[in-house]
């Protein structure tokens, strides 16, 4: 799930791996049973989003509203969180699902304007979007949320909190 990544184009199917249901079922309670928008998804709509873009969309020049679950292809990653960030200020509730990589510049950014971060306890068992055999990457995985607390979530790891947002409603 790593090697060339960072060099592959946005719609390499080495980018595309698909969140496991049993995590995406919490996500989904989390958001109170929906989750309004996927904007980076396959055609087969694997998360069950009201609304969904696919690659072909081009889910980056859309409009994101509502609860939005993003799990955003691996390369490149930076244009999907800085447009989490752009419409968590316009409103919408973000959960991020992305690996845990903290050092890098825009892993700062984003964690900047989280509003919390659950870094999930185990590593999560992702589907390759062509249909392969599942596996666990050589990372963590954490969610960021943004304009929306992880605090539903917190069973499935540990949240750090920012304490100027503590009260932001889960």
């Amino acid at each position: 799930m790593g090697g060339d990544a960072g060099r592959r184009d946005g719609k390499h199917r080495g980018n595309a791996w698909l969140t496991p249901e049993a995590f995406l079922a919490q996500i989904r309670r989390a958001f109170g049973g929906v989750i309004d928008l996927d904007p980076c998804t396959e055609p087969h709509n694997p998360t069950g989003a009201l609304h969904f873009f696919t690659a072909d969309d081009d889910g980056l020049r859309r409009t994101w509203t509502g609860h939005v679950f993003v799990n955003p292809p691996y390369s490149p990653v930076e244009p999907w969180i800085d447009k989490a960030i752009t419409s968590a200020a316009q409103g919408a509730q973000i959960y991020v699902l992305l690996p845990v990589r903290t050092d890098a510049a825009y892993h700062q950014r984003l964690l900047a304007a989280a509003t919390d971060v659950l870094f999930i306890y185990r590593r999560l068992k992702f589907v390759p979007a062509d249909g392969g055999k599942s596996g666990s990457p050589a990372f963590g995985s954490m969610v960021v949320g943004l304009g929306v607390s992880t605090a539903p979530l917190s069973h499935l790891g540990s949240r750090l909190c920012r304490p100027d947002l503590a009260g932001v409603a889960a």
